[in-house]
C-alpha cells in the first residue's frame, strides 16, 4: 500500500473507533436520553404532588425541559436512557438556637405511574409529607428496586405485604 492508502485507512479506523465510543458509552453531546414513556410517567407522578418549594421546577414538558435525565432527583442509565434513580428526599434545616427544625417537603399522593419506570433501582422519598396516606402497595411491584427510603414521610398503616416481592 502506498502512504495515501495508509492515511485513509488510519482515518477510517479513527472515525470507526469514535463511532463505537459514541454509541457504546453515550458520548453524544445533544442526544436526548429520556424515554418518552418514562418522562410521561414522571410528569404524571409530579401532578399528584404539591411542590411549594420548587424542588421539581426542572421537571416539565416544555421544549427546554424535555431531558428528564437532567431533572433534579433523576438519574438515568447513560447507555439506555432508562430512569434508574428517583431521589426526592429532603433535609431537615434547623436554625441556630431554635428549638424547631424545618424541612421543605413535597406533599400529596404517590401515583402508580412510577410502575412505568421498570429499571428503577433507587427510590428515596424520605422527609416528605404524604398526608398520612397508606404506603402504596404498587411500590412492591418495582422489581429492580434495591434501595427504598420512605422514612419521615408521614405514611400511615402497615407495610404492604407486596413489599415481600422486593427481593433485592
Amino acid at each position: 500500500m502506498d502512504k495515501w492508502k495508509y492515511a485513509r485507512l488510519a482515518q477510517f479506523l479513527f472515525c470507526l473507533s469514535l463511532l463505537f465510543l459514541e454509541t457504546s458509552f453515550g458520548l453524544t453531546g445533544n442526544k436526548t436520553l429520556c424515554l418518552d414513556k418514562e418522562r410521561d410517567a414522571l410528569l404524571e407522578f409530579k401532578r399528584g404532588l404539591t411542590d411549594f418549594f420548587d424542588h421539581l421546577s426542572t421537571w416539565g414538558d416544555e421544549e427546554d425541559k424535555q431531558e428528564c435525565c437532567k431533572w433534579n432527583g433523576i438519574e438515568c442509565d447513560r447507555r439506555t436512557g432508562h430512569v434508574t434513580v428517583l431521589d426526592l428526599h429532603n433535609e431537615f434545616t434547623c436554625s441556630a438556637g431554635a428549638s424547631a427544625c424545618f424541612a421543605p417537603r413535597l406533599t400529596g399522593k404517590l401515583s402508580p405511574s412510577l410502575l412505568e419506570l421498570q429499571y428503577l433501582n433507587f427510590l428515596d422519598l424520605s422527609v416528605n409529607e404524604f398526608e398520612r396516606s397508606e404506603i402504596p402497595r404498587f411500590i412492591g411491584s418495582l422489581k429492580r428496586l434495591e434501595y427504598l427510603n420512605l422514612s419521615a414521610s408521614s405514611f400511615s398503616g402497615v407495610i404492604p405485604i407486596q413489599f415481600q416481592n422486593l427481593t433485592s
